[in-house]
């Protein structure tokens, strides 16, 4: 019995020394790791198409060669019909983009001006100063951010042409890399840590593969809607506004601000009309097409999901608010998870 102890101890730190010592040299090389992040979420997404056609009498290495030139023909056929056009709105935008800074900055000084005619006290007027700037400067900053973005996104050449090469090895090798995380897990913890990422798998898929169609839907909509009104780069705007759509409460704002922004410099009515045209996607996202697709899939109370909302823009900026809700959906899994098993026992 002492021996059995002791071998369980030594297990115990010799995961403890495995996981830190991986997390570390991740750390370290944390510059190159961009690839093999994508490989593995596309991986993590392909997975159950793979063990589909798998139970339909497939090999391995044939499921996952059709899955991947299913994905890559749907790419393919895509990037034909919208690249093409998406690209010459970037490089129109991204040309434009000061002219359509000098323009806020005008219209913020007119509003400056307007309400310097309305007597109000000295600490008042200049709290007020204080906020418009701060206001005009986040502005500007947020349009440059998502400009940039999207352009740092597509020029990531390595990581295009590799990720998709890396989901191949990763699913290929998935049996073989659940073994040699299934025995490094300590023996008493192991069935406690796979239900565990069970559960943490059911709460991912539900959020994530619901969420991606609606955002789709809610992007495409913005964008032929915002083309039939006559808003420029309403292709790129839908997609800005699509991707928003990953963050719930804050993504209408984040996503229709530009479009409303871009709207106001070809005319006011135009503004009006965009900003009345968001709402009304979002309105008939939230009563039809998100209940439909996604039910209650996060299931996490409002409070907790603006404060997770909050704490990740604070901390990652942009990319936290997307990471936010389904990051803090895993610690609420966890922590009830051991609260249940090992606290309330």
């Amino acid at each position: 019995m002492p021996i059995l102890t002791r071998r369980v101890k030594a297990r115990v730190i010799l995961f403890g020394f495995l996981v830190g010592g991986g997390l570390y040299l991740l750390y370290l090389v944390r510059d190159i790791l961009d690839p093999f992040v994508w490989g593995a979420l596309i991986a993590y997404f392909m997975a159950r198409p793979v063990m589909f056609l798998e139970k339909k009498g497939f090999r391995r290495p044939a499921a996952i060669m059709t899955v991947l030139l299913m994905v890559t023909m749907a790419v393919l056929v895509a990037g034909w019909l919208l690249l093409p056009a998406f690209f010459r709105e970037i490089t129109a935008l991204s040309e434009q983009l000061p002219l359509y800074l000098g323009s806020s900055r005008e219209w913020f000084s007119e509003v400056q001006q307007r309400y310097r005619q309305v007597y109000l006290p000295e600490a008042v007027r200049q709290a007020v100063d204080e906020a418009i700037v701060g206001l005009q400067v986040s502005l500007e900053e947020y349009l440059r951010s998502i400009l940039g973005g999207m352009i740092e996104g597509f020029s990531d050449f390595f990581t295009i042409i590799f990720a998709p090469i890396l989901a191949f090895y990763f699913l290929r090798d998935l049996e073989g890399i659940k073994r040699a995380f299934i025995f490094v897990l300590p023996p008493r913890w192991r069935n406690d840590i796979l239900a565990l990422l069970g559960e943490i798998d059911v709460v991912l898929t539900g959020f994530i593969k619901g969420n991606l169609l609606v955002c789709f839907i809610v992007g495409a909509l913005a964008a032929i809607m915002m083309s039939i009104l006559g808003v420029n780069f309403a292709l790129t705007l839908g997609v800005i506004i699509g991707i928003s759509d990953l963050i719930p409460y804050l993504g209408p704002l984040v996503g229709g601000a530009p479009a409303v922004a871009i709207a106001w410099t070809q005319s006011p009515r135009l503004a009006l009309y965009t900003a009345v045209l968001i709402f009304a996607i979002h309105q008939l996202e939230g009563s039809i097409i998100a209940p439909k697709i996604l039910g209650d899939s996060v299931g996490m109370n409002p409070l907790l999901v603006v404060f997770a909302l909050l704490a990740g823009g604070k901390l990652w900026g942009g990319w936290g608010l997307l990471v936010a809700v389904p990051l803090a959906a895993v610690i609420r899994v966890v922590i009830r998870f051991a609260y249940y098993k090992w606290l309330d026992a």
